[in-house]
């Protein structure tokens, strides 16, 4: 029996496991990368999965039925498709993001019981992006419960209760790796700042290093859209203007139009490009760019690559791109991500700053990731003899760069690092207060609104719990009386984001106690659940979830979405010294 770590990503698949005290990768049918491709016949729903798949897609066959790129739209109830496999008879197959990540899993699980050995996967251990624990950690769950939903032989696949974050899971590769060969104690109690750049997005975490029997400990973590994906829509978007321009065409000749129209379709057979631009010239290039710097020799000598490209209408153009087109066309991505980490490290004090930088992800082998991205930031927090110690304490190995989140996950899967996620925002609640409730409190009669945060506080470790008991707050309901709840994502003081959840009387002839309570589980998402004074649960419609980008948010109900009524800001230590200076006994006797 053995545990596994998955790094369900974006565009490729790994898994690896922890064996004679190592962690290795385990080869799926000869490849370390599984493409996170699926395609699934409409007639039959027979499934053809990883690179059959990608060569399917590739070729622009068969094209609603094959998917990719699911990854991005888990936990938004995001129907993708439907079908009926079995004829008009037969009952509806709903393809959804949360589907696919099943089916990926019994493959990977399948696959390994029938070719590593023999043996048994007793548990597994899944990856997610870091920045989805800020703002949608909803996603990290709905990818452990499809998870979960995999079966072998009939039987549920055993996931394990927490889902990693990529860059920490990177953290944990490579803080191992160094401990074997420097002295663990150079890095207890300092920062490491992880850069993951995948295929679909660019994850930062900044994570602080325990003692030998303490856990990793996220302190912070962000992220942009703007990775590996999107370099390869660069480049194919320096193709399309030179075939404009050769043949009076009218190809899109932008990154992001180009991964929308590819993405759904509009432009099939353009994905044959995108895939010559991302391995003829995003590697090669990188790969001969890097072979001459390392020789002190300058990037005009590079080799150039020339390839030839096709489009239906028979026109046929060979594009001949050297080191410094190639560069020039990176730059949108270079300034994507210098303006992520400058951002991201602009917001750490001077104390959190990072001791070590490392990378991870397929995309950080890209050229300029470390020198036109990070190094940058990096120069302009540091001295150049510190900045420089920062970027070569743990040095980098490019051949382990795609493989280190998965071989992290294998590590903390098996136990042997330990991880300690954290939710990286306040949470508040807001409630109504008549003019009594004010002036015992000691505030102006007309206040209205309490806006009590943190009741949960950034930085509380996974999971965490807040209820209104916790504070003594005098909930009740009359027959036929309907209260305001609004739960706050409190990352931003001068304009949270607050939402309202309508809880009424629940029909009985007497006045009612009402406790709310409000979770963050271990991914970081939000429960939100109301119980009777004898202990019944309150049933509420809805759910909890986040929708905006850039400003984290839940979503309740019909109200969802709204900005925050003027309110009065108090922390739950505020409304702990009120209630002792009134005397809850009294004030209770009071109302």
């Amino acid at each position: 029996m053995i545990a596994i770590g998955i790094d369900l990503g974006t565009s490729n698949t790994l898994v690896a496991a922890f064996d004679n005290g190592e962690p290795r990768i385990i080869e799926i049918e000869g490849n370390t990368m599984i493409p996170s491709v699926i395609c699934i016949e409409e007639t039959g729903g027979n499934t053809s999965i990883g690179k059959a798949a990608l060569d399917m897609w590739a070729a622009g066959d068969d094209d609603d039925n094959i998917f990719r790129r699911w990854k991005l739209k888990m936990g938004e109830d995001h129907i993708i498709t439907k079908f009926k496999p079995g004829g008009e008879k037969s009952d509806e197959y709903i393809i959804t993001p949360e589907e696919l990540t099943k089916l990926m899993v019994e493959y990977v699980v399948k696959q390994i019981s029938d070719g590593y050995d023999g043996l048994q996967v007793e548990s597994i251990l899944v990856t997610v992006p870091h920045g989805w624990r800020r703002e949608h950690p909803e996603k990290c769950r709905s990818t452990r419960i499809a998870a979960a939903l995999a079966k072998l032989n009939g039987k549920p696949v055993n996931v394990q209760n927490l889902t990693v974050s990529e860059p920490v899971a990177a953290a944990a590769y490579w803080l191992w790796v160094t401990q074997k060969n420097i002295k663990s104690a150079d890095f207890i109690g300092k920062t490491l700042l992880v850069c993951d750049v995948g295929g679909g997005t660019f994850d930062l975490s900044l994570v602080l290093v325990g003692d030998t029997d303490k856990p990793l400990d996220v302190i912070d973590a962000a992220n942009n859209n703007y990775a590996g994906d999107y370099v390869d829509a660069l480049l194919c978007a320096s193709i399309c203007t030179k075939f404009n321009q050769a043949f009076n065409t009218r190809y899109p000749s932008d990154a992001d139009e180009i991964l929308d129209k590819v993405t759904t379709g509009e432009i099939a057979w353009i994905r044959k490009w995108l895939e010559t631009c991302k391995h003829d010239f995003k590697e090669t290039l990188t790969l001969r760019i890097e072979q001459t710097i390392n020789r002190n020799k300058p990037t005009e000598e590079v080799k150039a690559v020339t390839e030839s490209f096709d489009d239906p209408d028979g026109n046929h153009l060979q594009v001949k791109m050297n080191a410094e087109e190639f560069i020039a066309c990176l730059e949108p991505f270079y300034a994507h991500g210098s303006d992520l980490v400058g951002t991201f490290l602009g917001r750490i004090s001077s104390d959190k700053r990072p001791y070590a930088v490392v990378f991870a992800g397929g995309g950080s082998r890209i050229y300029g990731v470390r020198d036109n991205i990070v190094k940058p930031v990096i120069e302009a927090l540091f001295s150049p003899e510190e900045m420089q110690k920062v970027l070569t304490r743990i040095k980098p190995n490019k051949g382990k760069m795609e493989h280190a989140i998965v071989l992290g996950a294998a590590l903390i899967a098996n136990g042997v690092v330990t991880v300690q996620e954290r939710i990286l925002h306040d949470i508040g609640i807001v409630f109504d207060i008549d003019e009594r409730f004010a002036k015992g409190l000691g505030l102006p009669v007309n206040t209205g609104k309490i806006l009590l945060s943190p009741v949960i506080k950034s930085g509380c470790p996974l999971p965490a719990i807040a209820k209104s008991s916790d504070y003594g707050l005098p909930l009740t309901l009359l027959p036929g009386e309907v209260i305001n709840i609004q739960v706050v994502i409190d990352d931003d003081s001068s304009a949270p984001w607050i939402q309202t959840w309508e809880v009424s009387h629940t029909g009985a002839k007497k006045e009612q106690s009402v406790e709310w309570v409000a979770e963050a589980d271990s991914d970081g998402a939000l429960n939100l659940r109301f119980r009777s004074s004898k202990g019944h649960e309150i049933k509420i419609q809805g759910k909890l979830e986040r929708r905006k980008t850039g400003k984290a948010s839940i979503v309740i109900g019909r109200t969802a979405g709204e900005k925050a009524s003027p309110y009065t800001r108090m922390t739950p230590e505020k409304l702990c010294e009120a209630w002792e200076r009134i005397g809850r006994k009294a004030w209770h006797t009071m109302s």
